[in-house]
């Protein structure tokens, strides 16, 4: 039987609906850091092979990584990503397409940004990590953002905010109706103004579109088996992930980030092989 807080978290989701975390539960929060067990940031630093990034509001860690560490086919990928969005590759009527996915013929393919989050519960928690991707001398860059505890939100929100000013599309899975909308109330806590009418395509609308019919749930990994023919292994379960963060910032064991990490860029890669897909029919 359902508790009646699992009923009003459920409730809230169906109606979509972000609401900003309490101030209490923030002041409760960063109490709650200070008063854990000591971390070794340096160890942490060298472990997920990152960086200590400071800006205004504080500092962060950010991990860089490049497509071709972790692709063995990068180069193929990269150069039909390449020809499809920059050199006008794509064959088909653009008249066709669907307004939004039109979208990545004004723009060079350097300006779309993907962006995937990585929060602390269901609604109204903190972001502690953010992924973005994007196309930088002919690969893709990966940043990922790392909040090393509850206080890091901010620095990591005010970062991404100026890095969006880079870009003319943003590019993300369920973005519309969750990330974004979650990065834009997050960002009204900190003082933090997400532009609410910024260009975005949506890959979970497009694939509805096209697939809502022949697959039980358009889901990123149900996509990921049925379209893309590729299984995860050993990934962890995105309902694992904030229970995951909490123990890190608790007990500061950072054992298991990794996964969180690696889970993270496996959503970024999917979306850039699903966009491509849509376009040309391969990867």
């Amino acid at each position: 039987m359902l508790s009646e807080e699992l009923k009003r978290r459920i409730s809230e989701l169906n109606r979509k609906e972000i609401k900003v975390f309490p101030l209490s539960e923030i002041g409760r929060l960063k109490k709650e850091s200070s008063q854990l067990k000591i971390r070794d940031d340096a160890q942490i630093e060298k472990f997920l092979k990152g960086e200590v990034v400071s800006n205004e509001k504080g500092s962060f860690l950010k991990i860089l990584k490049r497509l071709k560490e972790l692709m063995e086919n990068s180069e193929q990928f990269v150069s039909r990503y390449k020809f499809t969005f920059k050199t006008g590759g794509y064959s088909g009527n653009l008249d066709l397409l669907h307004k939004d996915m039109r979208k990545f013929f004004s723009i060079e393919c350097e300006e779309a940004l993907f962006i995937d989050l990585e929060t602390c519960g269901l609604t109204s928690s903190p972001i502690f990590l953010i992924g973005l991707m994007y196309f930088k001398d002919n690969d893709f860059t990966f940043e990922q953002l790392f909040a090393r505890d509850y206080t890091e939100e901010k620095p990591i929100l005010v970062y991404l905010e100026n890095l969006m000013r880079r870009f003319k599309l943003i590019v993300t899975f369920n973005g519309k109706s969750f990330d974004y909308p979650y990065l834009m109330e997050r960002g009204f806590l900190y003082n933090v103004r997400f532009d609410p009418d910024f260009p975005h395509f949506d890959t979970l609308h497009e694939s509805r579109r096209r697939w809502k019919e022949y697959l039980p749930d358009c889901k990123l990994q149900t996509l990921e088996r049925n379209i893309l023919k590729r299984y995860r292994v050993d990934d962890i379960p995105g309902e694992e992930i904030p229970d995951v963060y909490h123990e890190f910032v608790r007990t500061a064991n950072f054992s298991k980030i990794r996964s969180i990490l690696c889970h993270n860029i496996f959503d970024l890669v999917t979306m850039s092989e699903l966009v491509l897909y849509m376009f040309t029919g391969y990867v």
